[in-house]
């Protein structure tokens, strides 16, 4: 009876050793990406920021009011150099918001990207001078 109590009490033991290992792992690896992922993502000031630099400049390209500044900020994404970077002068647009961009007066060229990078969503790149 007592070495199956012992074998009880050490197994668990081992188990906990392995639980722990495992969520020691976890931590570790989860304050190595989440960083790095946070930086991939269109959120927090840097995203915020350079999107108001673009809709700024589209504002007063196209001397639009604040109801064309609210329309823009609600559509433009600001279009990525790569993970850490941004474009200057160019944003990104779902295709369906082209007419907007048209109905605005504002003059900027646009090229469809592949949908299959966007989930089959239709997005286009545009830029502007």
């Amino acid at each position: 009876m007592g070495s199956f109590v012992n074998l009880i009490i050490y197994g668990e033991i081992y188990l906990m050793k392995r639980i722990v290992l495992v969520a020691a792992l976890c931590s570790a690896l989860s304050s190595v990406i989440v960083p790095v992922t946070a930086n991939a993502l269109p959120v927090g000031g840097g995203w915020g920021t350079v999107r108001d630099k673009v809709v700024g400049a589209l504002v007063t390209e196209g001397n639009l009011g604040e109801g064309g500044r609210a329309i823009l900020e609600k559509i433009v994404v600001p279009s990525r150099k790569n993970l850490f970077e941004y474009k200057d002068k160019a944003f990104e647009i779902q295709e369906r918001y082209r007419s907007i961009i048209s109905a605005l007066g504002l003059r900027v060229s646009c090229g469809l990207l592949n949908p299959d990078r966007y989930s089959g969503q239709r997005w286009m790149s545009c830029e502007f001078k």
